[in-house]
């Protein structure tokens, strides 16, 4: 479908205006029967089923809807239904009617998960054509007129249109060209050529307009339009296009032209032969009749058709000379015939059969040639901006040199002499000189006539021969070969340089009279002209006003007029020559006169990008001419008219001010490119002339509401009405020109000679008044338009600090606070002023601004810069904007899937502003950094209630809420991504860590950790779905990685004791919660033994998790019934699993701050205070319940990975769907990393094309998974794959999974068709028992992170005691190393001891298998290799007093002994054998070497016994397993040492 490659989630509802387009959309979405699923049924099954679609009433919809009259630009997100009913209605209309094509393109099957039956389904289905002419024939006219009005429908709206990416009908459209029906295969070009340029009334710029058209470069379109983009013949074969269009049907019009041109003559090289076939048709087999008359009764009526031409100035269609042709199907079967059918000619040479024929057809009549260079043209603009290969146009403008010759001759009678006297005069005339030139002005001073004399030399084909449709295409393929952009330089391109475009366009330095001089000139002046007079006036106090405000701007401008001799009059002297007598609708003219102007002024915004084309130009006269255009009223808004404000502008009234905008631009580019241009613009006052018309605009609008934009009442601000799209564009692009004018005027080396300065313009009360309005009525000037204000006056504050005492004093600072501080939120703070409790529902300064990036972005700067004064800093002092400033950063309206708005490094941004705002005002640090505590509070309550609701969730089993809290957990996971970036920001400023630290953010940031990960069966299904669930981040990388460096860096820059004791305190907590979860679990499984403690230590006991996971059952998650019984069980699970990671997490982070604590740079004194928590018997104990929470963890997953039934469990779910239970039939996704997922066609990553992408945030379903060659697991969704995590050494998550539910079925083909795609691996999701053990052996990682560093600690200890003599002091802390040095050795003997101790406790949990207890061992060794053994890049660091203490605690009397022996072998008695400690870290060695070399043993012997049997199969032979693997080279290594 259509939109299948598009995500609208958090993308915001376009806001339009016209009434009359929002009907039109919800009539269109009416239609759309395959409504927001995620998955297409079509793309799953491999099926190619149509969605059932009113065609009847939709083409009656669309036929309603001829041209685009709106204010709006159509943004496609909001027109996805609609395009899904069109695709639908267009595929199976050419399915039902496949004679509708001449030749039909195959299409390729990207999904690879479609049948072997589908796909000849489909390879038949690409073969349905016209086989004849009498089966085109048999098409209705009405399924004919139904394509025609879904094509035009869809030509006017891709015109009008922007975010054109998500089109994705090219296929349709692109098999359409080859339509029988020449009207169709017409529209279908026009439609390629909508999307393929930028949306209507814009600036060119390519690069913006990205569509499916111009990413795609193996798709057939390309060839195809380059075989449209061929013409008759070249201007020097008689064929080109001027004469082409302008020859009449007359013997001395078309019978002058080479008649070789109306037949066809097509060779090509067969598919099976080396020798060129030729077909041939004449003129006689084309055309219908050809009768031979009398040449002298012809010669004799073909004068009269001429001299009847020539006294009315007009074209004779039909003359003797014209001819009527057959049909396009009649002549292609005609062809066929001659070359034995379609099976001798490849399918592209078909197409290229196709074209020539229609050329040779449109040669018989001038009708037929003005529409064939019409397609010519747009099949040329088509490929200008979206072909890929800058060699193939550069080639198709080398095979013709003389076209971009032509084509500005096709423009160039516009403003010739030749048009401007055929034009004729109109009434009785005088003459009148103007600035030096003489030209003819009428009596009585009609501007009626002069501005019908405009339109008619602009639009009628009577005045320069050449059709208007003709002249703006070619303006339109001039500004595409100018636009095009192909290194991503500025400069002219290889292949417009290859065109001569600019010197044909007279684009140099001195020709004043060059065509696009003169024509911009021409188009302004006409404009001009078109604008002024027989306007409807309005209100007078209304235009007194404006005339006032312009009066002193318009005397200047026209003194410097007056002293250009050649400028803006010769294009009027052009304009009151040309005055004929209008044949036109005059609002349909002026319509078209106004398009025509737009379209010249993108092309001169195109030459204006370039830098040798705005020297040109401004020479030219360029900046006078758009001076004077910015200063015109319109005549043709309904504000003007009727003074109301329930009227929608008209469509000429929305053109105008398009053609302001444009000239605005036009402007800005100029004066940003060349300094002459910038000196120009000054001389004629351009900045007061702008900053007046700005005022005007604004007290237009403020008139209309009547009250000035404020409650009378109240003095408040009042809401405006909804303004039109275009006025607040013109007001955008004349505030954003002043703003690049007063840049430049700043760093031009002439700023001196410039009076006028941004200080001195916002003081002027009417500038002042605009930008209250603005700022007042956001709602109205939306959210773009008010943050360019807002940056306005930060950037006028910036540059003349003295500014801001005029901001707070004239009200404009008071603006800004109430943008800030207007929030919805119900506040129990008694004033407005304070933070606001957390623990509300209802809001937390919930801000009511728009969602505008922009916005947001441009308030933390201004605030910035209203502290720049003492004054001010006290006066935000008082205001206090930042909680409702980050309240931002955890507002549903501003996060996913409510809105984009703060993706990507929007919070960074703020971050940013806020350290630049404290670094200038340290004042305000504490302010600030409070807040943004409070934010953190803020969002821990917002996931604490949310996790209440998750687990709720799951114990109502119909599931009622859940939707809206799964966007709960999305607008969550944002809000904390948020906080990350502001904190990476603020704290990576040393000064503001301590500040940071006292104020309580490092407990909140530990409070939040645990509430990153879902709850209930949410982070059960996340769990069995991961890869490696062992050592994968389950609270989102970025997100848990940034908490840590927050962590980090106030640990680098502050007191790191401090720090230290509240992440022992941290712990602490998570360690009672674990206990409470311990019990509940255990009551929850009725196989799970009960706590013991008969010992007396309650806590310890708790902690002994051994036997925990006996109780779980041995099935995955989606088949495990649903049942009540279940849910308890399913949610204490789920707690005491996020438990476990929280854990893991603090406790590397312990291990973290330790380790900074060792670093050098930290001080004595620092060192001292460290070293006195890590002694203390507060973390003594709680060493003692991380050492039994470790060894159980440990102990029970050494159980369970040595079951009986484990590798038949394990092995079972790596089987295919359909041979193993192990995989659901549904998996949903979520998408958690911040820059989105992109979305393949295949498994590969590499090799496979990107078809689309998936926002932070989104939930999509997946029906299949695997891992693919690079290791990565892979999801198939309805729109394509989707990774699981990143390439490379970080593995970023990209997703998470919720859910699972069902049981796959058996594929019906492979994954990957493709035989260069590595095989991948199949795999299912572990059971819930095998899933939980593998959380549990998280924390052997942990382990080894913390008491690794406490050993660091003992040696950096010792080493600041070596360098000093002992005092008191230092005594002290001998003590303290000493305690933490023992601490570290019983927690590595009491390891060994465990497995012990808990085998014998008979009768509390199954028994530990052998390969169990070696499995155990081996990860303890590991672990005690890695606390004494650190290796570094320069030196060998042993641990010798925790080594010593581990020899001391396992008994050993002698640690190194050799006995004297007389031989050259050492020879050890085994009396003194016996001195060697049978428990500890020896006993474990001997334990595992023994296991190991038993087991390889047996291996050994097995493999022999197999090899002896001659009828077995020879296999691969295995020498270890995994308790061997696991434990083994660990009893090594340690030896090693």
């Amino acid at each position: 479908m259509a939109p299948v490659t598009a995500t609208t989630t958090g993308v915001l509802c376009q806001l339009i205006d016209d009434p009359k387009l929002v009907s039109l959309l919800d009539v269109l979405c009416s239609y759309d029967k395959i409504g927001d699923s995620h998955s297409l049924p079509s793309e799953i099954n491999g099926s190619l089923l149509i969605p059932d679609v009113d065609i009847e009433g939709l083409v009656g919809e669309l036929e309603r809807i001829q041209q685009w009259r709106f204010d709006e630009q159509a943004d496609l997100y909001q027109w996805i239904k609609p395009l899904n009913a069109i695709d639908a209605a267009l595929r199976k209309l050419m399915k039902d009617f496949p004679a509708l094509l001449l030749i039909s393109q195959c299409r390729k099957l990207k999904d690879e998960n479609v049948t072997e039956e589908t796909q000849e389904q489909n390879q038949h289905l690409s073969k349905l054509y016209a086989e004849s002419e009498a089966e085109a024939n048999l098409v209705p006219s009405s399924i004919i007129h139904a394509i025609l009005t879904i094509l035009r429908f869809l030509a006017v709206l891709l015109r009008n249109s922007y975010n054109k990416s998500i089109f994705n009908s090219l296929q349709e459209i692109t098999d359409l060209l080859a339509a029988e029906d020449d009207d169709i295969a017409s529209q279908a070009l026009e439609v390629l050529s909508s999307l393929a340029v930028p949306a209507h009334m814009t600036t060119p710029e390519m690069a913006q307009n990205s569509t499916v058209l111009h990413n795609s470069t193996s798709s057939p379109s390309h060839s195809r339009l380059m075989m449209l983009a061929k013409g008759l013949g070249s201007r020097g074969s008689g064929l080109g296009l001027g004469i082409t269009v302008t020859a009449d049907d007359s013997f001395s019009g078309q019978g002058t032209l080479p008649q070789y041109a109306g037949q066809l003559f097509f060779d090509f090289l067969p598919p099976s032969s080396s020798k060129a076939t030729k077909i041939h048709l004449s003129s006689t087999d084309i055309c219908v009749s050809h009768v031979a008359t009398n040449k002298s009764a012809n010669l004799a009526l073909d004068r009269q058709v001429e001299k009847k031409r020539k006294t009315t100035n007009t074209s004779i269609p039909g003359g003797v000379a014209s001819s009527q042709t057959k049909s396009t199907s009649h002549l292609f079967f005609q062809a066929l015939d001659q070359i034995g059918g379609r099976n001798n000619i490849s399918t592209e040479r078909l197409f290229d059969l196709l074209v020539h024929i229609r050329l040779a057809k449109s040669f018989h009549s001038r009708a037929a040639r003005i529409a064939g260079v019409e397609q010519r043209l747009r099949a040329l603009l088509t490929v200008l901006c979206t072909h890929p290969s800058q060699d193939i146009l550069a080639g198709y403008f080398h095979a013709q040199p003389e076209l971009c010759s032509e084509l500005t001759d096709l423009v160039r009678p516009t403003v010739s002499p030749s048009a401007v006297s055929s034009s004729g005069s109109v009434g009785h005339t005088k003459s009148i000189t103007l600035g030096g030139m003489e030209f003819a002005d009428d009596e009585d001073g009609n501007e009626n006539e002069k501005k019908q004399a405009v339109i008619k030399s602009i639009v009628e084909s009577s005045t320069s021969a050449i059709p208007y449709a003709v002249r703006t295409l070619t303006v339109e393929v001039l500004t595409a070969l100018v636009g095009r952009k192909d290194d991503g330089s500025n400069g002219v391109t290889h292949v417009a340089r290859q065109a001569n475009v600019l010197a044909e366009l007279g684009v140099a330095k001195g020709q004043f009279l060059g065509l696009l001089p003169t024509l911009i000139r021409y188009s302004l002046a006409s404009f001009k002209l078109l604008t002024s007079n027989d306007k409807i006036r309005g209100d007078s106090e209304t235009l007194k006003t404006v005339e006032e405000n312009n009066k002193q701007s318009h005397e200047a401008i026209e003194d410097v007029e007056m002293k250009n001799d050649l400028g803006l009059e010769l294009g009027m002297a052009f304009i009151n020559a040309t005055k004929p007598v209008m044949t036109l609708d005059k609002t349909e003219s002026e319509e078209k006169a106004l398009e025509f102007i737009s379209c010249v002024l993108c092309l001169a915004y195109s030459v204006i990008n370039l830098s040798s084309g705005t020297s040109a130009l401004t020479e030219g006269g360029l900046i006078p001419a758009l001076v004077s255009t910015i200063v015109l009223e319109d005549p043709y808004s309904t504000l003007v008219q009727k003074g109301r404000s329930n009227t929608t502008d008209t469509y000429t009234s929305i053109l105008f001010k398009s053609i302001v905008s444009q000239s605005i631009q036009l402007l800005e580019g100029a004066i940003t490119n060349n300094n002459q241009a910038l000196s120009a613009f000054h001389e004629l006052k351009g900045v007061d002339l702008m900053v007046s018309n700005i005022c005007s605009l604004q007290q237009s609008i403020t008139k209309v509401d009547g009250t000035d934009g404020k409650d009378i009442d109240n003095n408040i601000p009042k809401c405006h009405m909804h303004l039109q799209g275009s006025t607040r564009i013109l007001i955008y692009q004349l505030l954003h020109c002043l703003m690049v004018v007063f840049h430049l005027q700043e760093t031009s080396s002439r700023s001196a000679t410039f009076s006028t300065t941004q200080g001195t313009v916002l003081r002027k009360k009417e500038m002042t008044d605009v930008l209250i309005d603005i700022m007042d009525n956001t709602s109205s000037y939306r959210g773009v338009l008010t943050s360019l204000a807002i940056t306005f006056l930060c950037d006028t504050m910036n540059s003349d600090p003295r500014i801001v005492h005029y901001v707070y004093e004239c009200g404009l600072a008071d603006s800004i606070f109430r943008i800030i501080k207007s929030c919805c939120s119900n506040c129990t703070s008694s004033s407005q002023n304070e933070i606001c409790d957390v623990d509300t529902k209802n809001g937390w300064h919930e801000p009511t601004i728009p969602a505008s990036p922009e916005l947001v972005m441009a308030l933390p700067n201004v605030l910035t810069a209203l502290a720049l004064t003492e004054d001010g800093r006290n006066k935000l002092s008082e205001v206090n904007p930042t909680p409702e400033l980050l309240g931002i950063l955890c507002s549903p309206k501003f996060a996913m899937p409510n809105s984009r708005c703060m993706l990507g490094d929007m919070a960074s941004m703020i971050g940013n502003a806020l350290d630049e705002f404290m670094r200038h005002v340290p004042s305000l640090k504490s302010m600030v950094i409070e807040s943004t505590v409070t934010l953190i509070k803020r969002v821990n309550f917002i996931g604490k209630e949310l996790v209440k609701e998750e687990l709720d969730l799951d114990m109502r089993s119909n599931g009622i809420g859940r939707c809206e809290i799964e966007d709960s957990r999305i607008r969550f996971m944002q809000y904390s991504h948020n906080l990350t970036q502001i904190l990476e920001q603020i704290l990576q400023n040393e000064e503001h860590c301590a500040p940071f630290v006292n104020a309580g953010g490092v407990e909140v940031l530990l409070d939040l950790h645990p509430l990153l990960m879902p709850s209930g069966k949410q982070l059960l299904a996340h769990i069995s779905c991961q890869s490696s669930p062992s050592v994968a981040i389950l609270t989102h990388s970025t997100i848990s990685l940034g908490l840590t460096a927050a962590i980090k860096r106030a640990t680098s820059n502050d007191n790191s004791a401090k720090v230290l004791k509240k992440v022992i305190a941290g712990l602490e907590r998570c360690m009672i919660d674990l206990e409470n979860n311990i019990l509940d679990l255990r009551n929850n499984t009725e196989a799970s033994p009960k706590s013991d403690n008969s010992d007396g230590n309650h806590d310890t006991n708790v902690l002994n998790i051994s036997g925990i996971l006996e109780g779980l059952p041995r099935v995955p998650l989606h088949s495990l019934q649903s049942e009540t019984c279940n849910l308890p069980m399913l949610r204490s699970l789920s707690c005491f699993l996020r438990d476990i990671v929280n854990i893991e997490w603090i406790s590397v982070l312990l291990s973290v701050v330790v380790k900074i604590s060792c670093s050098s740079d930290i001080g004595s004194r620092g060192r001292l205070e460290w070293l006195k928590e890590l002694s203390t018997e507060d973390f003594q104990l709680l060493s003692t319940k991380l050492s039994t929470l470790y060894q159980s963890s440990l102990f029970e997953v050494c159980r369970i990975r040595t079951e009986d039934d484990y590798d038949t469990r394990d092995n079972t779910r790596w089987g295919a769907p359909g041979d193993s239970s192990y995989h659901p039939a549904v998996y949903r996704l979520r998408i958690v990393c911040a820059e989105g997922a992109v979305v393949r066609d295949g498994i590969d990553i590499d090799s496979c094309a990107s078809v689309g992408g998936l926002e932070m945030g989104e939930e999509v379903d997946a029906y299949d998974r695997c891992i693919n060659g690079s290791g990565i697991m892979r999801y198939r969704t309805a729109k394509g794959w989707v990774s699981e995590q990143t390439r490379g050494h970080a593995r970023e998550p990209i997703l998470e999974v919720i859910e699972v539910r069902g049981v796959a079925k058996k594929r019906t083909q492979p994954l990957s068709k493709d035989p260069k795609t590595k095989k991948a691996i199949e795999c299912g999701i572990p059971d819930i028992c095998s899933a939980s053990a593998a959380v549990l052996s998280r924390l052997q990682n942990s382990q080894s992170n913390l008491y690794s560093c406490l050993s660091r600690a003992v040696i950096v200890g010792f080493k600041y005691l070596s360098t000093r003599s002992l005092s008191e002091q230092q005594e002290s802390i001998f003590s303290r190393v000493g305690l933490l040095s023992r601490a570290v050795a019983t927690f590595l003997r009491s390891n060994f001891d465990f497995v012990h101790s808990e085998a014998q406790v008979k009768g509390r949990i199954p028994s530990l298998a052998e390969d169990g207890v070696a499995m155990y061992q081996g990860n303890v060794l590991n672990l005690m290799h890695s606390c004494i053994y650190e290796e570094r890049r320069d030196k060998q660091i042993l641990n010798v007093f925790v080594f010593c203490n581990l020899l001391v605690h396992d008994g050993l009397e002698e640690a190194m002994f050799i006995p004297e022996s007389s031989g050259n072998a050492m020879e050890i008695e085994h009396d003194k054998m016996s001195n060697l400690p049978s428990t500890g870290f020896y006993g474990a060695i001997r334990t595992v070497f023994r296991h190991s070399l038993c087991t390889m043993a047996k291996f050994f012997e097995n493999d022999k016994n197999s090899a002896s049997n001659i009828d077995s199969k020879r296999k691969v032979s295995q020498r270890l397993n995994k308790s061997v693997a696991s434990s083994f080279p660990s009893a090594l290594s340690l030896l090693r040492l």
